[in-house]
């Protein structure tokens, strides 16, 4: 694969482009709605692109921009979803935790929780929630639930289903993380999957009621209004009904 085109351009798209490219489509494919995405020039194609113009570029999940490439489906079918996204449509952009056949881990800032129905519980909110199989061989069921600074929802675990609004300022899926922005340069969630293990979040600015959470990959803070701020560092917890229970 050429690195640039007739035109010189090269295939590296800069970071604001795609950044308005997945906020003009909702972050997630326009075909089926996944958030694992790869940007598309289609209007024109890249090989006549002679800029990167956010208004001809679309994103789209490996699998559907494989069938577009391999002539597999037409063009004509981008151009339509442009029109209508399918993120858009649905209000949110989704995916799939690889939750395996032991009870999942849950690294939460600072602290780190194992065998834990209830891994977190602030302001009586139960923040992660973990199911047992349904049958044999099949996986733990991980539910969460994520705010941002304002108490506003951006991102619901269902079920091992990750579900993001597609009103977010910014999404973006990069390698296993999962980013959510509320404006330039100030990220408010960071999770990264740990398949089969569990998830991470490596960093969190949220409001909880009347708690704010804050925490990066070592430390997790809590601000109660009653008890002051708390702060966690290598906290371990294992085999409790309810690990961490704030509020």
């Amino acid at each position: 694969m050429h690195s640039v085109n007739k035109y010189g351009l090269k295939r590296d798209i800069p970071a604001s482009v795609k950044r308005e490219v997945r906020q003009k489509y909702g972050f997630g494919c326009i075909i089926c709605g996944s958030a694992i995405i790869e940007y598309d020039h289609f209007d024109p194609p890249y090989r006549e692109a002679k800029e990167h113009d956010p208004e001809g570029i679309t994103i789209l999940c490996p699998q559907c921009h494989s069938k577009v490439s391999r002539g597999i489906w037409s063009r004509e079918k981008v151009f339509a979803a442009t029109e209508s996204p399918k993120c858009l449509e649905d209000g949110y952009t989704s995916e799939i935790f690889d939750i395996g056949g032991s009870h999942p881990t849950i690294k939460f800032g600072g602290v780190t929780l194992s065998n834990c129905e209830i891994p977190v519980q602030i302001s009586n909110i139960d923040l992660f929630k973990i199911q047992k199989p349904e049958k044999p061989g099949a996986p733990f069921r991980l539910s969460a639930t994520f705010f941002d600074q304002e108490g506003k929802q951006t991102l619901r675990i269902e079920e091992n289903e990750w579900v993001a609004d597609s009103d977010n300022w910014d999404l973006e899926t990069k390698g296993p993380r999962i980013i959510i922005r509320e404006a330039l340069y100030d990220i408010h969630l960071i999770i990264r999957a740990m398949p089969p293990k569990g998830i991470a979040i490596e960093r969190m600015k949220m409001r909880i009621h009347n708690h704010f959470v804050e925490g990066d990959e070592e430390t997790l803070t809590i601000y109660d209004p009653n008890a002051g701020s708390m702060n966690f560092t290598n906290y371990l917890v294992d085999n409790c009904k309810i690990g961490l229970s704030i509020g």
